[in-house]
């Protein structure tokens, strides 16, 4: 949700990444930990309206609709399917509502194993 009166223009067609904090099941899998994490790669893009769709001069996105940001590994969960292993004897689980793509490439930069990852907070940024 967009909030204030933001510059809006400047967001579309730019390289967006992903930070924020990972909640992590320790090693042991007694407790919870939690981890920074900022990706290097851009992994989002506002694409924008192409100048032949809107003419106007005076642009006014609906910030509800046009500034979500698409998320390039969607694309590849969708070919190759969201194969998300569960952690069975253990009371913490990986759910079913993050993309396994993603939580591959957050477990490949924290050097943990994808199965420890719980939760995340991330927020869309610049590169």
């Amino acid at each position: 949700m967009t909030y204030g009166g933001g510059l809006w223009r400047t967001w579309f067609d730019r390289d967006l990444t992903l930070a924020g904090k990972v909640v992590l099941q320790s090693e042991d899998g007694t407790k919870l930990e939690s981890r920074l994490w900022n990706c290097d790669h851009a992994l989002l893009k506002v694409p924008n309206l192409a100048i032949h769709l809107d003419r106007s001069e005076e642009f006014k996105p609906n910030n509800e609709a046009h500034l979500k940001p698409l998320l390039a590994m969607t694309i590849v969960d969708q070919i190759f399917g969201d194969n998300v292993t569960k952690i069975e004897d253990d009371k913490f689980q990986l759910d079913e509502k993050h993309f396994s793509t993603l939580t591959a490439l957050i477990a490949n930069d924290l050097k943990v194993d994808r199965k420890r990852i719980i939760d995340f907070e991330l927020n869309v940024c610049d590169v």
